[in-house]
């Protein structure tokens, strides 16, 4: 597809799915929108209006301020829908996970030889602390469900 239909794609998903959020009796004032999302009221009308399309900073503080619905609403004009809050206790499992995976491969690989000589514990160190601090992390949150 032509790079002037995607924008043109994008323009009218994100002006339809401002329409659920936006405006009188709906979740949110063009103003109060605006400051959740960190851009003038100017710039919404625009976006509302189909005039331009928001930068990716900008949409991407439009789906935190609104929320999988609105994600939903705009992905699914190209098909794609199941956008959800993550737990973030979900995000610090799985950041754990990673961090402990690499450091048990930089274990076995050290280790490969029946010794960790001071090189590779040099490397090694600060894959401990990182995984270190994300168990922590893990260990210590609070879970807390977020609401749109």
């Amino acid at each position: 597809m032509r790079k002037a239909t995607w924008k043109h794609i994008a323009k009218h998903a994100i002006s339809e799915a401002l329409a659920q959020f936006v405006g009188h009796n709906r979740h949110f004032t063009r103003h109060s929108a605006a400051a959740a999302i960190g851009c003038s009221a100017r710039s919404l009308a625009n976006w509302q209006q189909q005039h331009t399309a928001p930068e990716m900073s900008e949409f991407l503080a439009q789906c935190k301020a609104f929320g999988p619905e609105f994600v939903n609403l705009v992905l699914a004009h190209v098909g794609i829908t199941g956008a959800r809050w993550v737990d973030s206790s979900i995000s610090e499992a799985r950041a754990a996970h990673a961090s402990v995976a690499r450091l048990g491969a930089a274990f076995a690989d050290a280790y490969e030889d029946g010794h960790i000589d001071h090189q590779e514990r040099a490397a090694i160190i600060p894959l401990a602390s990182d995984a270190r601090q994300k168990i922590e992390s893990f260990i210590h949150h609070e879970r807390t469900p977020r609401h749109v």
